[in-house]
């Protein structure tokens, strides 16, 4: 018995959804214990009612509410449900996978842990972490916060954990800056795609429904675009390009500031820039496949792993403890620029020489298996089974 603990939304593709799916496809009985609070398929936090129920998967979901004794916008920002405990006691899994370490409801695990190690054995703990200096600890009091309170509740995890898991090497990073969990102590395992939604043959679908040639070269990018997207500069930027067969599509949500110069660049281009809006997980994986380049010039976002697991070569601003798409330097599938000035030139270099393209195509070919859910899914429980098969 697997219980994962932490977020879960419906129809998403983070690890909170796709690593339980793949545990039970490895032949686990899987339980997700979350809160009432989820995310809708447009991204908005919705209040779901407390319930038990098993997904299409297969996944026993359980649905605990937020604590009654804070406001539940502080209940959430800490972590902390209720009932936790209770339901442990009632799965007694083997294995426990905690989703995010910072949050007071872990507490309530470790207790359960010392219960175990008196009576029935304790059971493996896995524990990840996607906070970074990005997006956490931003000014000084969630720092301290950081350095104090989560510093304590990881301390009493890791006493009981067998392994941390860090989805980038900067969440790594912060583990051990701002947790103190020893660097040796942590492995980078790394957001990837779901298998099921993968799909080859829309291709062509999807370029016929947006008006694109076989012949044409496509380029895509999107996300929640903002200033910080470089979303504008990539759009001024193909528009000038010297290229007729050259497109760019963008998908997302537009930022309140970028709207204007956005809508007027996509005026004035209406040939060359397509703008679809918002994406399911499921469609934005079909337009990766109908595209020939990803190209994500600002901000790191897991988009970027999903691009990469649907064998999409990749430009990608460089970031401090950023995925490694090239596993070492092994594989060409992907080019970093460091400002958004090399953009043009590294655009004009790809589509001017077939040699790097077709390499750097072949390559994210190869890259993308290691971004599969399948292969995460199976190394996250390797020490522990080690003769799960698919």
């Amino acid at each position: 018995m697997h219980v994962h603990i932490g977020p879960y939304s419906e129809k998403w593709a983070y690890h909170e959804n796709l690593l339980p799916k793949y545990h039970k496809r490895l032949g686990h009985e899987v339980t997700c214990i979350t809160s009432t609070l989820a995310l809708s398929e447009t991204g908005r936090i919705i209040v779901e009612p407390e319930k038990t129920f098993v997904n299409s998967e297969g996944v026993k979901v359980i649905r605990l509410p937020l604590s009654k004794f804070l406001p539940a916008k502080v209940a959430y920002r800490l972590g902390l449900i209720d009932g936790l405990g209770d339901v442990l006691r009632a799965e007694r899994p083997d294995l426990i996978y905690v989703h995010g370490a910072g949050r007071l409801s872990n507490l309530e695990l470790v207790r359960y842990l010392r219960e175990c190690v008196k009576s029935h054995g304790k059971p493996i703990l896995l524990v990840d972490n996607h906070a970074d200096e990005f997006n956490s600890a931003r000014n000084w009091l969630s720092r301290l916060i950081h350095k104090t309170l989560w510093r304590f509740v990881v301390k009493q995890l890791d006493t009981y954990a067998t392994e941390f898991y860090a989805v980038n090497e900067a969440c790594k990073n912060f583990l051990t800056k701002y947790y103190r969990v020893p660097s040796d102590r942590i492995e980078v395992l790394p957001m990837g795609g779901d298998p099921d939604w993968f799909s080859p043959q829309k291709r062509a679908s999807v370029r016929r429904a947006l008006e694109i040639d076989d012949e044409d070269f496509v380029m895509i990018t999107g996300g929640k675009i903002d200033a910080n997207k470089k979303t504008i500069e990539l759009m001024q930027i193909v528009s000038k390009l010297p290229f007729d067969r050259v497109r760019l599509i963008v998908f997302g949500s537009i930022h309140e500031s970028v709207r204007n110069k956005f809508n007027e660049l996509l005026e004035r281009n209406k040939e060359r820039i397509r703008f679809i809006g918002w994406l399911s997980p499921r469609d934005m994986y079909d337009h990766f496949v109908a595209a020939d380049l990803g190209v994500f010039p600002g901000t790191q976002s897991v988009v970027w792993n999903h691009a990469i697991f649907c064998g999409l070569p990749l430009v990608l601003r460089r970031w401090p403890g950023m995925v490694d798409f090239t596993l070492g330097g092994k594989y060409l599938s992907c080019l970093l620029i460091d400002d958004v000035f090399e953009l043009e030139s590294v655009l004009r270099r790809i589509i001017t020489d077939s040699e790097l393209y077709a390499k750097m195509k072949e390559d994210a070919r190869k890259v993308r298996d290691f971004f599969s859910y399948e292969y995460i899914a199976m190394k996250t429980i390797e020490k522990v089974h080690p003769k799960s098969q698919f």
